[in-house]
């Protein structure tokens, strides 16, 4: 079962080396990486190119110019260029693996081909009490609504129902290509027309969801990822109404449809 890890980066020279360890300490080996990288001054390109140099699962993609995630992303899964059925998995540049078997319970989960997509539970590193952290987490309290990493309920998923649950599909997220080539080119961008910068998980995760539904929809209940909380310059940190508004929008959007296989009469969405 091969994997096609996509790693989207941009100065994050302090934890970089520390996320391409983690992916390349791995004991499922059968994966291969695309490290895009948007242009930044503090050496995370040298980081990742150095990981390449010395294993060739590793691409590192220069971005021309300043990208932003969703559109590196959608730019390394393109390159590893996985068939339709192939399994996508998105890890951020700043965060890594919590330990050497991550990829092997994801193999796992995705060797069955009803498993369309997982999601699932994550450790946290953080610097208590930084700015950017608070601002954030004020935020959130004023706007009800804060994150979880629980399960949504099958009946919800059955439904198409779960934008107003709150945001649960937390990291690690896989996924079939197929799922992710069926999302809208529209619900990837904002009311003028630009690729989304700020709840960019949300936008991809939420349809992806709805198509697979409970029956192909895995929840992995075991800590396989560590999310950096300590990075200031996500843009949940330095944008929080930012991100909250983004978020907003993407909750009120038409749920999709169960996806069906293009050609047989039904339609994908």
């Amino acid at each position: 079962m091969r994997l096609h890890v996509v790693i989207a980066v941009h100065e994050a020279a302090k934890w970089h080396d520390a996320c391409l360890a983690s992916l390349r300490a791995q004991t499922h080996a059968d994966w291969r990486a695309a490290v895009v990288v948007d242009p930044g001054r503090d050496g995370t390109l040298d980081i990742a190119r150095r990981h390449a140099a010395d294993d060739p699962r590793v691409d590192v993609l220069p971005a021309p110019h300043r990208r932003w995630q969703l559109v590196n992303r959608r730019e390394g899964w393109r390159h590893l260029d996985p068939p339709d059925d192939g399994v996508i998995v998105l890890l951020d540049g700043d965060d890594r693996w919590a330990h050497d078997g991550a990829l092997a319970t994801l193999a796992e989960a995705f060797a069955d081909p009803a498993t369309w997509l997982t999601y699932g539970r994550h450790a946290t590193f953080s610097r208590r009490g930084s700015r950017a952290e608070q601002s954030f987490a004020r935020g959130l309290r004023r706007w009800g609504r804060p994150g979880r990493t629980s399960s949504y309920p099958p009946e919800a998923l059955q439904r198409r129902a779960i934008r107003g649950l709150g945001w649960r599909a937390g990291h690690p997220l896989a996924f079939r290509r197929f799922l992710a080539d069926a999302v809208r080119e529209e619900d990837l961008r904002d009311r003028d027309g630009r690729p989304l910068r700020a709840a960019t998980d949300a936008a991809l995760a939420y349809p992806m969801l709805e198509m697979a539904g409970p029956e192909h929809t895995r929840h992995l209940d075991d800590v396989l990822y560590v999310y950096n909380k300590a990075d200031a310059r996500r843009v949940a940190w330095t944008a929080p109404a930012r991100q909250r508004r983004a978020l907003v929008r993407i909750e009120q959007r038409p749920a999709y449809e169960a996806w069906t296989p293009p050609g047989d009469g039904t339609g994908t969405r």
